[in-house]
C-alpha cells in the first residue's frame, strides 16, 4: 500500500489506531468505510480491537511517513495491556518487520474482544471538542466495563433492537445523538457496578497506561503465596484433589456472585455447576499457556480482597512469601 497519504489523521488523545482509519473515512465523503479504507490497506475485514498488531496497523502506520514513532503509535494499541500477560521478546521491532496479525489466544470465552464501546458522555465531549466523536482505545480492553473518566458504564448494545457493533464497516464512529443507528431507540445504560467489577476495571486501566513493575512469573508466584495453593501437578494426593475441587467450585460461585460473569458472552455456563471450569485455578497458575488478563484478575480478587495487596499483585514488587 502507499506509504505516505496527502493527509492522515494523527490519532487523539486515547484513540485507537483504528478509529483514525474511520475519522479518515469521514473526511472522504465515500460511502462504506470498507471502499474508502481499500485507498489505504486491503485488510479491510473484521475491523475490530480482538488484534494486538494486524496488517492494517503497518499500513496505517506507513501512512504517517515516519511523522509518528513507532512507540507513540502503540500507545493507540492494546499492546500495553496485553504485553504483561503474554510477553513478546523484541515486540515494537518485530511488529515493524514482519506483517502479521498478532491476537490474544483463549480469549472466545469474553463478551467485549471484538465489540466496539463508548462513553455517552464521552462521544458529547469528544464531538463539542474536536467535532468528531472516536473510538477511546481505553474504552475496548476486554475487562474494562466503566468509563475511567466518568465512571459510567460503557454503551455497546441497543436496548431495543440488540444492535452492536463488531466491525467499523457496520458503525464507523459512537453515535455522538446516543441513538442506535439500526432502530434510532436511545441507549440506556444500567450503571450499577460491584466492587470487584470496579477493582477489575480500574487495574485494567492502570495495566493499560503502563503503570506496571510485575511480570507473569511474578504475578503468578505471589498469588501462589498468599493463597497458599501448592503446586498442583499429577501426583497430589486424593485428599489434595478433594480440597482443590472445592476450593475450584467457590471460585466458580464467586466469579458469578461477584459480578464477573459479566465480562463472559455466555454467563449461564458459568452458572451451570455441571459445565467444563472455564476458568481453571490450576492452569491460570502452573500452566505455560497463555489466559485473557481477565483470568488473572478475577484469581486475584478472589483470593484476597485487600484493594492494596489486589494492586500489588500487577503493579508492587513486595514479597508475600
Amino acid at each position: 500500500m502507499k506509504s505516505k497519504m496527502i493527509f492522515y489523521p494523527a490519532p487523539l488523545p486515547d484513540e485507537h489506531i483504528l478509529s483514525t482509519l474511520a475519522r479518515w473515512h469521514a473526511m472522504q465523503g465515500v460511502e462504506g468505510l470498507q471502499t474508502s479504507a481499500k485507498k489505504l490497506t486491503k485488510c479491510i475485514h473484521n475491523l475490530n480491537p480482538s488484534a494486538i498488531w494486524r496488517p492494517a496497523y503497518q499500513d496505517i502506520f506507513n501512512a504517517y511517513g515516519g511523522a509518528l514513532p513507532i512507540e507513540k503509535f502503540m500507545k493507540h494499541t492494546l499492546y500495553n495491556y496485553y504485553e504483561t500477560f503474554e510477553p513478546h521478546e523484541a515486540y515494537i521491532n518485530e511488529v515493524k518487520i514482519n506483517n502479521r496479525w498478532i491476537t490474544p489466544k483463549n480469549q472466545f470465552q469474553l463478551k467485549f474482544v471484538k465489540i466496539w464501546r463508548w462513553c455517552q458522555f464521552c462521544a458529547r465531549e469528544d464531538y463539542n471538542r474536536y467535532g468528531t466523536t472516536f473510538w477511546h482505545l481505553s474504552h475496548q480492553i476486554p475487562s474494562t466495563i466503566c468509563c475511567p473518566k466518568h465512571h459510567t458504564k460503557l454503551t455497546h448494545t441497543c436496548n431495543k433492537c440488540d444492535f452492536i457493533t463488531t466491525n467499523l464497516g457496520e458503525l464507523p464512529l459512537p453515535p455522538e445523538n446516543n441513538k442506535c443507528p439500526n432502530c434510532n431507540a436511545e441507549y440506556i445504560v444500567e450503571n450499577t457496578i460491584t466492587p470487584t467489577q470496579k477493582w477489575i476495571n480500574d487495574i485494567s486501566i492502570k495495566i493499560h497506561l503502563g503503570i506496571t513493575k510485575s511480570t507473569l512469573p511474578k504475578i503468578k508466584e505471589k498469588m501462589i503465596a498468599v493463597s497458599g495453593y501448592a503446586l498442583i501437578d499429577a501426583k497430589k494426593t486424593l485428599k489434595q484433589k478433594c480440597r482443590m475441587g472445592e476450593i475450584q467450585r467457590d471460585f466458580n460461585e464467586f466469579i458469578c456472585q461477584s459480578g464477573i460473569k459479566e465480562f463472559f458472552s455466555n454467563p449461564s455456563i458459568l452458572e451451570n455447576s455441571s459445565s467444563r471450569n472455564i476458568v481453571l485455578i490450576s492452569k491460570i497458575l502452573h500452566s505455560t499457556l497463555f489466559f485473557p488478563p481477565l483470568y488473572y484478575f478475577a484469581l486475584a480478587s478472589f483470593i484476597k480482597t485487600e484493594k492494596e495487596i489486589l494492586d500489588n499483585f500487577f503493579i508492587g514488587e513486595e514479597d508475600y512469601a
